[in-house]
C-alpha cells in the first residue's frame, strides 16, 4: 500500500495511503480502497469529537488508545479516467484527537488506463483474396491503421482502417514481394491495429498471426510418349506400342508453365518403381527412359514441381509388347541311326508383337574335322526336312531360330552311321549298334558279346587249355566245361563238355 500522505499530530501521528484494487478499460474506470492509519505515540490519545476520515469516508472513534495502538480507517471508491485513460487524484484526509487536530491534501496518479485498440482476429488465408480484421477500439476520436507484416521478417504495408471487419486486400507490392519470396504454397503473415491521436502513433498494437496460402499456382504442362528406335518402329509402325527389353522410350514435355513468379524446379517420370529426371530447358523437358524389361502395360506418373515445391502429377498408361528370345525344340536324327539321310524337325517359339513379328528357321552343318560350316538352308517350322550327311564322318549342326529383332543358336553333333543291326556275310558276323570287327562274332556297341560277357575264349581249340566253367563256341554251338580237362571236341566229349547258354550259369 503507498503512504502518500502524513499528519503529525500531538501524541500520534497519521498516515494516508491507497491501494487500487482494479481497473476496467471498457468503463474507463479504477476502484480505489483508501486507508487512514492512526499510530499512537503518547500514552495514550482520546478523541474529542470521535472524527477521521480519509478523502469523504469517516469513523467515530469515541475511546482512549494506549500507545502503540493502531486504528485503521478504510473505504473504496470508483473514479473514472480521463479520456486518455490517466487520472490525478487529490483526496483530503485528517484526524481530530483531544488535545489537536489536522487535516492534509494527497496528490497522486492511478496508473494509466490503455485506452488503444486491441486486434482480435482475422478472417481469410488466401493472399490473393480480401481479409477481414476484426478488432475493439474505445476512443472515437482516435483513428487506426492495419499493420500487415511477415512476422520477423519485413512489414509489408500499412493502410488506413477505421472500421472493424471491413474488406482488405493485399496490395499488388505485397503480393509481387510474396510472390518472390515463398518458398512454398503457405506462409505465416502477422496483422496489427495500430492507434493514432492527431496523427501522433501512440500505440503498435498486438499482433494476430496466421497462416496464409497461395492458391491455384500448380503448374501445367503437356505429356506425350514414344518409341524412338527406327528398328522397332519398322515393326510396329506405331510409336505408342514399347516392345520388350527392345523400344527406346521417351517422354517428352511441353508447354511446361509455372505461376505467379515461380520457377519450374523439376520434371521427373516413375515405372514400376524407378524415377528417371529430366532438365527443363524454357518450356519444354524431354526424360529418356530406354528400354523397359516389363511383360505388360504399365502406368508411368509424371511430376513437374515448381520453386515452392508445388507439383502437378499425371498418369499416363504406356502400351508394352511383351518380346523374348525366339527358342525351337529341335529333334534331329539320322534315317535308321545309319543313313546318310538325316531328318530334321524345328517346333519354333516366338513373341507376336501385335502380330507383326516373323519367325525364321535356318541349319547349316559341317564335318566335325572341317572348319567352317556351309551355307544356311532355311526350314518351315514343325515340318520334318531332310539333309545330307554322309554316315562315314561326325557332322557338328548348327540350328538358328530368329525373329525380327533376335536370334537363338542350337548346337548339335552327328555321329557316324551306324545301323541298328548289321550282317557281314564276309565275316560271317553280326553287329548291334556296330560294323563287325572280327569274323564268327556278336559283336555289340563295338565288342564281341562273349568278351563282354566276361568268356575266356570264343572259339574251342583242342591246344587251348580250360578250366571248369569255360564256355566256348564249337561249330555254332556253345559248350561249357565241366572238368578243367580238354581231351576231346565238345561235340563228341561229353564227360568234360557240355551244351550250354551262356544265360546259364
Amino acid at each position: 500500500m503507498p503512504i502518500v500522505g502524513t499528519l503529525y499530530l500531538s501524541g500520534c501521528n497519521y498516515q494516508f495511503g491507497y491501494d487500487v484494487i482494479s481497473q476496467d478499460v471498457a468503463s474507463n474506470s479504477s476502484t480505489v480502497s483508501f486507508y487512514g492509519i492512526l499510530n499512537v505515540t503518547n500514552n495514550y490519545v482520546a478523541w474529542s469529537s470521535g472524527r477521521a476520515w480519509v478523502h469523504t469516508a469517516q469513523a467515530g472513534m469515541a475511546t482512549r488508545y494506549n500507545k502503540g495502538s493502531y486504528v485503521v480507517v478504510q473505504s473504496n471508491f470508483t473514479f473514472t479516467h480521463n479520456a486518455d485513460g490517466s487520472l490525478t487524484l487529490a483526496p483530503g484526509y485528517g484526524i481530530e484527537t483531544t488535545f489537536t487536530s489536522g487535516s492534509g491534501i494527497a496528490t497522486f496518479s492511478l496508473p494509466k488506463i490503455n485506452r488503444v485498440a486491441i486486434t482480435n482476429s482475422v478472417n481469410g488465408n488466401d493472399i490473393e483474396q480480401p481479409f477481414k480484421v476484426n478488432y475493439t477500439k474505445y476512443i472515437n476520436t482516435y483513428t487506426y491503421k492495419l499493420r500487415v507484416s511477415i512476422p520477423n521478417v519485413t512489414s509489408l504495408e500499412t493502410v488506413d482502417y477505421n472500421t472493424s471487419g471491413a474488406n482488405f486486400s493485399l496490395s499488388q507490392a505485397s503480393l509481387d514481394y510474396l510472390y518472390t519470396h515463398m518458398t512454398s504454397n503457405k506462409i505465416t503473415l502477422g496483422f496489427a491495429i495500430e492507434t493514432y491521436n492527431n496523427g501522433t502513433k501512440i500505440s503498435s498494437g498486438n499482433e494476430v498471426q496466421i497462416t496464409c496460402y497461395l492458391n491455384g499456382t500448380e503448374p501445367t504442362y503437356n505429356v506425350a510418349y514414344e518409341d524412338t528406335n527406327s528398328t522397332t518402329l519398322a515393326i510396329t509402325d506405331n510409336n505408342q506400342q514399347i516392345i520388350r527389353n527392345n523400344s527406346t522410350l521417351e517422354f517428352n514435355l511441353t508447354n511446361i508453365t509455372a505461376y505467379k513468379q515461380a520457377n519450374i524446379q523439376s520434371a521427373q517420370v516413375t515405372i514400376d518403381g524407378q524415377t528417371y529426371t529430366g532438365t527443363v530447358s524454357g518450356s519444354s523437358c524431354t526424360i529418356n527412359i530406354g528400354t523397359l524389361n516389363l511383360s505388360q502395360d504399365v502406368n508411368a506418373t509424371v511430376k513437374v514441381t515448381d520453386s515452392r515445391n508445388v507439383s502437378t502429377s499425371k498418369t499416363v498408361p504406356i502400351t508394352i509388347l511383351d518380346w523374348q528370345l525366339p527358342s525351337g525344340i529341335v529333334t534331329l536324327e539320322r534315317q535308321s541311326n545309319y543313313y546318310s539321310e538325316t531328318n530334321i524337325n524345328v517346333n519354333g517359339e516366338y513373341s507376336s508383337l501385335d502380330n507383326k513379328n516373323e519367325l525364321t528357321l535356318k541349319v547349316r552343318y559341317k564335318k566335325t574335322s572341317d572348319s567352317t560350316y556351309g551355307n544356311y538352308v532355311t526350314l518351315q517350322d514343325e515340318v520334318t526336312s531332310v539333309i545330307v550327311l554322309d554316315n562315314l564322318y561326325t557332322w557338328d549342326v548348327q540350328v538358328l531360330v530368329s525373329d525380327l529383332l533376335g536370334s537363338t543358336t542350337y548346337n548339335y553333333s552327328v555321329g557316324i552311321g551306324i545301323p541298328i543291326l548289321f550282317i557281314d556275310r564276309e565275316k560271317r558276323s553280326v553287329g548291334i549298334e556296330c560294323f563287325p570287327k572280327n569274323n564268327n562274332t556278336i559283336e555289340v556297341f563295338g565288342g564281341d558279346i562273349l568278351n563282354i560277357l566276361g568268356i575266356k575264349n570264343d572259339t574251342w581249340s583242342s591246344s587251348n587249355t580250360y578250366a571248369i566253367g569255360d564256355i566256348v563256341c564249337y561249330n555254332r554251338t556253345l559248350y561249357q566245361n565241366l572238368t578243367g580237362n580238354n581231351s576231346g571236341s565238345p561235340d563228341t566229349d561229353s564227360t568234360n563238355w557240355e551244351e550250354t547258354s551262356i544265360l546259364v550259369d
